[in-house]
């Protein structure tokens, strides 16, 4: 089995597709937790309704993956509906709708043909990373289980054996801030043209500190 990291085609704020950001108001509810040390795993739940904002009006920037820092993935409807045909397993909700209030400069309700978006809460603990075949820097003495926010530096995400539960789409035990995917999952990404999102072999992803994550096949230029 071949596994991906699901990423932007660009990056969280490019400008080639729009991406979203958080409106007022916002609720909150509970973060999940660690259950050997009781860590918060991730941010606090962004309860529904979702109120969020546009950074484009032009509809050919409305990708069907829509990301931003603060929620863990956005999708549209058509990669919704298309989801729910598959039986596959990973998405465990998918949250009522966004309310887009602006678009750029424009408010939504003057747009023609707002898109929908869902956010998405994804499976957990999905596989285990290996820290030793994925060249991973770690600090301190982390938690065995949830090892949170400990990671300096890992050079290709490969899991433990026989550590995948058989989700195609999930988070990672020891990389919980990184959505993996299955080789089906992708080739569906290129079947049906789904917008703003990209595959990236997890062998060759990276991540440093200093530098963020990439393709250790195109690594960024440091200035």
């Amino acid at each position: 089995m071949n596994f991906f990291v699901l990423a932007p085609v660009e990056h969280l704020f490019g400008t080639r597709f729009a991406y979203a950001e958080i409106e007022d108001p916002m609720n909150f509810g509970d973060a999940e937790h660690c259950p050997q040390c009781n860590r918060s795993i991730g941010p606090l739940e962004w309860l529904s309704p979702h109120y969020i904002r546009l950074s484009s009006f032009h509809p050919i920037k409305w990708g069907d993956f829509l990301w931003r820092a603060g929620f863990q993935l956005m999708v549209s409807k058509r990669f919704r509906n298309f989801y729910e045909t598959t039986g596959d397993k990973g998405i465990k909700k998918f949250y009522p709708s966004a309310i887009i209030k602006k678009a750029g400069t424009k408010l939504a309700s003057s747009i023609h043909n707002i898109p929908i978006y869902h956010s998405v809460k994804l499976a957990r603990d999905g596989a285990t990373i290996s820290d030793t075949l994925s060249n991973v820097q770690r600090r301190g003495k982390p938690c065995s289980f949830c090892r949170l926010n400990s990671l300096i530096s890992i050079h290709g995400a490969v899991f433990e054996a026989n550590s995948w539960t058989g989700n195609h789409i999930f988070k990672a035990k020891g990389l919980p801030g990184t959505i993996f995917v299955t080789e089906e999952f992708c080739s569906w990404i290129l079947k049906f043209n789904f917008t703003n999102v990209r595959c990236i072999p997890a062998r060759r992803y990276a991540y440093e500190e200093l530098k963020g994550s990439y393709d250790m096949d195109n690594p960024p230029k440091l200035t």
